[in-house]
């Protein structure tokens, strides 16, 4: 029976949800016999609390179902029926059925008339989600904070990035675009859907990135325990503040741009990063892609196809932790007030913008991989250019609007902003001015580094980029440990030298081992004693090697908020160990780091830092590294080095080699250590930065270790010659190194020789940051023009690239010698005397000793391990050609044993000879000999590793592969003959040239140099020549058309160009350049006609150039070869360019079209 109208005993009761709950007792008793009845259909069952319950938004009570019977009844109500229907439990009187309809009817669950008009507009959904997310029918909670408390961290204020494609996007500059916008009043009646646009002139990347950062960007994060001076019972981790309010600055909301026409952003789905304005792409066009754009079209009402729909999300964890029954509505509520500040902003810039009333969130979620429940699109906008160009806007705006910019007070915007109608409130406090000049106001430090304090200017530097991923740094080291938390979530990779074999990895006991003695206090000859004792030798190398490249790659790169936080953490870093044998002179090989300097321009290095020290006494380097880095200047890398810790008895290459950046090291106070090498070139291109309590990561362990040296100061310098580079890219400009090398030394602050006994050790001077920031940057000139649908964006560069201007010292520098005495002086001495000192607290980091008086390099580098594929990136610098993998390489051609059991099996089988009628036994080394052999036993040839040398310096290891595998090593026997012949013979061979395949193996030859492994499969362009009768020949075959030129001037210069190409111009004939170059040496009858007609005007030749070709054919690798000739007897007469193209896409190079000529002046 009904207790107090209640109950139904053991089948139902009613439990009110709020007090102004009241049964419908008042009404009318309906005849259950004669009246039929139904469930309304918005009633709804479901668990609570572990029973089941009927509830609806219609009824302030829920009704707890005590038995299964009860459930049935409702089942059979789902249809209209009379009690006489609902009879069929025995053990259910119909009184008791009689009385749970009679519970249901008085508490809105029944419907027995038809429904009122109010009521048939509802959706069930609708009218649930009203009645739930407003007080007054529940007792739902609507904040349930300890619940979930626990769970916040798993939901941070910004979301972890959604992939490793960034796409930097310009900062405006708001004090600017202030000046010309609309006021509040002229933006509302002016705002409008607009769903027409120009696809002539789409929607620029500038102007989204602007419409972005001024609705939906991060503008600063905090803790509220930080605001409120009382102690919270809670910890509410980071929050943020946006443009736009948010319940409890939770902030959940995501923007997803999907881009069909852009210009200047390719089509696709992209995330915006809130934090540091940026775009992460997450996917090409694809069907789901598409599809989306598609929706949006039909949905907008099939007008204009979107040019850019932004699909708003919810992480719904975000704000759910907090707001329980009320959430979803406030997710709502947010996307509400975002569509506003969309619509208000796209109608200020001219844009064509309309809110979507609905999406397809499951679409959505295939083509992102985004957990349907965790976070879902909430909303839609769709974007594009305005169709009419005349259509209002916001006024022209003059100076820098797309600049990145620093901070500037609160005050300052409040004041702007309340003269233009917007409340100071909803404005920006940040990137306010694109003045780089120090401000009187101390700048507000969005991102502190240990280094602030001794770099004035850094703060604000980082304050604007914290680095460009489009801008690459080759580190050349050793292997750094990238399972370490300063490099999680780092752009970052190794690239595995071709000419090294995979190491085995060094055992986390021995870099433990290692630790403990380094850390132990021991100093000197004392701790090397026992490293040696404790680990092997080739192991100390790498594992000291590891330490160095760990503490310089994290000084770069690593990640905010890590034990071990770097300069640039944005930027990409590649590693190339070069030192992978545990050899020190493997580190320092000419031709490993040739072939490193060589590797790095492939993969698009925009610096390369080289922690390397080959040393030298003259400053000068061998030609074949040499003429690497100086490939690498000409295509635009910076190249950092540290100038070493010899006191200056020597100096480090390449940091002495013209156009570098060498690297010296200060102390905290201010003055040069005296360990830092000084003197020679380094007075021109030479700098100092801060080289003590540098920190730093350590392999194997979190714990970071602070040290001192050229090679920790040689970091930070490439740290901020990233940002800087960086800053060019973000503004728009194209990187220029040179620029910035140039504005760094002329910038650099001169020691001051009251307070520095030897000014010189100084170098060009101490770093300069906001000096070289206002010379790179300072008093930019540019104009942005809004109009209709279009942005015009006039500039000025705000810089130039000054030259080097070098500063003459004194006699004596190259070759000073440091005082005697000191205590400096000592600990100078005793930390740089230890080979392989790994440095500390008190040690020197990469420090060289002096033997002999010849410098021997104590930095060593580790062994690395096979890296993931390096996907190429857009840079706004053109490398010299992307790595084809083809070989064409001049040089002469040599064999090796590769050990001795395999030279002892020649010399057995070798007959002996008759040398002067002594029969003595054969001489393996003895080419002729050889020759003879090999003649009679051709498929010995195969036992031989082939080689190609240059300067007697093997630098690839030849094999012949293939159906012609025979054949070619006949021709490597024929060569072989040919170099053995006199060199007054017509058979002599005194140069060859091989074009080849490269292979990713390598070989040890006897003397243990390690070389790569070059394939050749058939005999197209292997030829062998001497100079003489190549000129010859090539005399002869165009005699007919250089009759009026001497023959013997003609021969003399032809000659003298092939042994320039092959003697000053020396390669590896890796990169198109070089093979273009190659090539131009051995195509000496189209140099004959060139070298005719200028000595026929009485030119000689001058330089030779290699430049990339303008024009090509498709699917072609086209180079221009420039001989510039000059007149030695008249200064004043121009010179003479004569042009030939030459494309190396294929194995053999071949020339295209005629010889092109030109005068220029001189």
């Amino acid at each position: 029976m009904l207790n107090g109208n209640l109950e139904v005993e053991n089948l139902a009761t009613a439990i009110p949800m709020v007090e102004t709950a009241q049964l419908n007792a008042n009404l009318p008793e309906p005849d259950w016999h004669q009246t039929t009845a139904s469930l309304s259909r918005f009633a709804y069952q479901h668990q609570y609390e572990g029973a089941m319950v009927l509830e609806s938004p219609l009824s302030k009570f829920r009704i707890t179902l005590l038995d299964w019977k009860a459930s049935a009844l409702l089942n059979l109500l789902a249809q209209p029926q009379s009690l006489g229907k609902l009879n069929i439990f025995p053990d259910l009187s119909p009184e008791i059925i009689q009385q749970f309809l009679h519970l249901l009817w008085t508490t809105n669950f029944l419907t027995i008339e038809p429904e009122p008009l109010s009521l048939q507009l509802w959706e069930f959904h609708n009218l649930l989600f009203h009645s739930r997310s407003r007080s007054g029918r529940h007792n739902y909670p609507t904040v349930y904070i300890d619940k979930f408390i626990d769970k916040l961290p798993q939901f941070p204020v910004v979301k972890p990035p959604m992939s490793d494609k960034i796409i930097p996007l310009p900062q405006p500059n708001l004090q600017v675009i202030i000046q010309g916008d609309f006021t509040l009043t002229q933006a509302i009646e002016t705002r409008k859907s607009i769903r027409e646009y120009n696809d002539t002139h789409p929607i620029t990347l500038e102007q989204l990135s602007e419409l972005l950062y001024r609705t939906a960007r991060v503008k600063e994060t905090s803790r509220l325990e930080d605001k409120i001076d009382e102690v919270l019972e809670y910890d509410f981790e980071e929050q943020s503040n946006r443009p736009y309010p948010g319940g409890g600055a939770m902030y959940e909301l995501e923007i997803y741009p999907v881009v069909r026409h852009s210009e200047g952003l390719e089509a696709g789905l992209y995330h915006y990063d809130p934090l540091n304005h940026q775009l992460e792409k997450i996917t090409d066009n694809n069907p789901d892609v598409v599809t989306l754009i598609k929706d949006a079209h039909l949905a907008s009402g099939e007008e204009g196809i979107p040019q850019v729909l932004l699909v708003i999300t919810a992480r719904f964890g975000r704000l759910f932790w907090k707001y329980r029954s009320v959430g979803y509505t406030l997710v709502l509520k947010h996307v509400g007030v975002l569509h506003q500040n969309l619509y208000l902003v796209a109608t200020n810039m001219g844009l064509a913008p309309c809110a979507l009333g609905g999406g397809d969130s499951d679409l959505f979620a295939r083509a992102t991989g985004l957990d349907y429940v965790e976070e879902s699109s909430v909303g839609e906008f769709i974007l594009g250019s305005l169709p009419n160009p005349d259509s209002p806007t916001a006024t022209e705006a003059s100076a820098s609007c797309v600049q990145p910019t620093e901070p500037q007070s609160t005050s300052d915007i409040t004041s702007i902003t309340a003269s233009v109608g917007f409340p100071a409130s909803t404005q920006p406090t940040k990137f306010a001015t694109a003045e780089i000049a120090p401000s009187e106001n101390k700048p507000t430090i969005l991102h502190p580094h240990d280094l602030d304090d001794r770099i004035p200017g850094l703060t604000n530097l980082r304050n604007q980029t914290l680095g460009d991923p489009r801008i690459t740094i080759v580190i050349l080291d050793g292997n750094p440990d990238h399972e370490l938390s300063c490099f999680q979530g780092a752009n970052i990779s190794k690239v595995f030298p071709y000419w090294h074999d995979t190491p085995q990895p060094i055992y986390p006991e021995d870099y433990a081992t290692f630790r403990e003695i380094d850390n132990s206090g021991i100093k000197g000859e004392e701790k090397q004693k026992k490293l040696k004792a404790a680990l092997p030798k080739p192991i100390l190398n790498r594992i000291q090697g590891d330490n160095h490249v760990c503490h310089i790659t994290s000084t770069i790169i690593g990640q905010e908020n890590t034990p071990s936080p770097g300069i640039a953490p944005n930027c990409r870093v590649i590693n190339i160990p070069i030192n992978t044998t545990g050899k020190e002179e493997e580190f320092i090989s000419v031709l490993n780091l040739a072939r490193a300097f060589e590797l790095a321009l492939d993969l698009g290095a925009n610096i390369i830092h080289c922690a390397a020290c080959r040393p030298t006494q003259t400053g000068e380097g061998e030609d074949l590294l040499t003429q690497a880095v100086k490939k690498c200047q000409e295509n635009n890398i910076l190249i950092v080095a540290p100038a070493g810790n010899n006191k200056g008895e020597c100096w480090c290459i390449p940091a002495v080699l013209p156009g570098t950046l060498a690297v010296g090291a200060i102390k905290d106070e201010g003055k040069p250590f005296k360990f830092s090498n000084w003197g020679g070139n380094y007075q021109i291109d030479g700098i100092m930065a801060p080289g003590e309590n540098i920190l730093g990561a350590q392999p194997a362990t979190e714990e970071p270790k602070r040290k001192k040296g050229t090679s920790m100061a040689a970091p930070v310098m490439t740290g901020i010659c990233s940002l800087l580079m960086s800053l060019q890219l973000q503004q728009g400009k194209e990187v220029d190194a040179e620029a910035i090398r140039a504005a760094l030394l002329n910038t650099a602050t001169p020691c001051n020789p009251d307070e520095v006994e030897e000014p010189e050790r100084c170098l060009r001077g101490v770093v300069n940051l906001l000096g070289a920031m206002n010379l790179l940057f300072g008093q930019p000139s540019v104009t942005i023009s809004f109009a209709g649908d279009r942005v015009t964006r006039t500039e000025n560069s705000g810089y130039s690239a000054a030259t080097v201007i070098p500063q003459v010292q004194g006699a004596g520098e190259a070759g000073g010698v440091e005082g005697a005495g000191g205590a400096e002086g000592a600990e100078g001495a005793g930390e740089a005397g230890g080979v392989g000192e790994a440095g500390g607290a008190g040690g020197v980091e990469g420090a060289v000793i002096v033997t002999d008086s010849l410098c021997i390099s104590q930095s060593t580098a580790a062994l690395v391990t096979p890296s993931a594929k390096v996907e190429s990136q857009t840079s706004s610098v053109t490398a010299s050609t992307a790595h084809s993998g083809i070989v064409y390489a001049l040089g002469t051609l040599g064999y090796d044993f590769g050990s001795e059991a395999r030279r002892d099996s020649f010399k057995q089988l070798m007959s002996a000879v008759d040398i002067d009628g002594s029969i003595v036994p054969a001489n393996p080394y003895d080419a002729r000999q050889m020759v003879d052999y090999l003649d009679q036993n051709r498929d010995e040839a195969r036992s031989l590793i082939w080689t190609l040398n240059m300067d007697l310096t093997p630098i690839y290891a030849i094999e012949p592969k293939g159906s012609f595998a025979a054949e070619v090593y006949e021709m490597l026997l024929l060569m072989l003959n040919g170099q053995t012949e006199a060199q007054d013979s017509d058979e002599f061979v005194e140069r060859i040239s091989i074009p080849a395949l490269r292979t990713n193996r390598t070989v040890e030859l006897f003397s243990g140099q390690i070389v790569p492994v070059i394939t050749l499969r058939d005999l197209r362009g292997m030829y062998g020549w001497k100079v003489n009768t190549l000129v010859n020949a090539a005399l002869a075959t165009v005699a007919e058309e250089i009759q009026e030129v001497p023959q013997e001037d003609l021969h003399r210069c032809l000659a003298s160009f092939l042994n320039r190409v092959y003697y000053d111009l020396r390669n590896l004939g890796q990169t198109s350049r070089d093979r273009a170059l190659n090539f131009a040496a051995t195509n000496t009858f189209q140099a004959t006609s060139t070298f005719a007609e200028a000595i026929a005007s009485g030119r000689e030749l001058d330089t030779i150039e290699v430049d990339k070709s303008p024009y090509c054919r498709i699917n072609s690798d086209c180079w221009d070869v420039k001989l510039k000739f000059f007149d030695p007897e008249n200064s004043r007469r121009s010179c003479k360019v004569f042009r030939f193209t030459i494309d190396v896409s294929d194995r053999i190079p071949v020339t295209l079209g005629n010889v092109k000529s030109w005068s220029v002046p001189i």
